[in-house]
């Protein structure tokens, strides 16, 4: 569940109830809800006294663990200034269709057959963080456009496919410094075999995960700071 205040959007714990409540968002802008406090109260003689769990929606909005944009190795969760959500997701994502036919005279198979290339032209990024690896690269075909399937080990991506060349950014997500992916692209019943080999940056900070547990905003230390040993003795010897 989301929550938004001018053009700013977070994220709701949808098991935490606002106190305001209104039933629709021209009841909200007229201030006609209803308002439904937590509160636990004890007699005293003539008087009551109640203690009420109030909900600081301001600090949400200062949490940048609750604030969009949020992005994660696996999807990433935007705002536009119209509150409009937009969810990308970073991996290549399948579909399966069902097509029900009756009283069909004649079908006619149509495949597009066509052999294509990568150039891998440049890869970025850090490993253990939230930006991913990013790289760059540039599918060429033979005769039309096409969309060529790149599988690379675990992961899978479509990507556009030119006889002049169309270039592309596929992201990867990396524990280690060198960074090495087999990958293959078809665009038919051709494949084309490439690799994707680089050493990454580590921008991870004991320091910063340490503040997160300290200040409230986790309640759990991320090993996956960790910097790669390996990494480390490269760069000493």
């Amino acid at each position: 569940m989301f929550i938004s205040r001018n053009n700013s959007v977070a994220t709701w714990n949808q098991n935490q109830l606002p106190t305001v409540r209104c039933s629709t968002k021209e009841k909200a802008e007229k201030m006609h809800c209803e308002l439904e406090e937590n509160c636990k109260c004890d007699a005293s003689e003539t008087t009551m006294h109640c203690t009420c769990k109030d909900i600081n929606m301001m600090e949400i909005f200062r949490n940048i663990d609750h604030v969009l944009p949020k992005t994660t190795p696996v999807w990433q969760l935007r705002s536009k200034p119209n509150t409009e959500i937009i969810a990308i997701s970073n991996w290549a994502t399948s579909c399966e269709i069902a097509i029900s036919i009756d009283e069909i005279d004649e079908a006619v198979m149509v495949r597009d057959i066509d052999e294509c290339s990568i150039n891998h032209i440049n890869t970025t990024g850090c490993y253990n963080c939230d930006t991913n690896v990013e790289t760059l690269i540039e599918c060429k075909s033979n005769e039309q456009q096409i969309i060529g399937d790149i599988d690379c080990e675990s992961e899978k991506f479509a990507v556009q496919c030119s006889p002049e060349g169309t270039k592309s950014t596929i992201k990867f997500f990396a524990t280690r410094a060198n960074f090495q992916r087999k990958c293959q692209i078809s665009c038919g019943s051709t494949k084309n075999k490439f690799e994707i080999n680089t050493n990454l940056d580590f921008h991870g900070s004991f320091l910063e995960e340490a503040w997160k547990v300290i200040s409230g905003k986790t309640k759990y230390y991320d090993s996956s700071i960790l910097p790669d040993i390996q990494h480390i003795y490269i760069y000493i010897y």
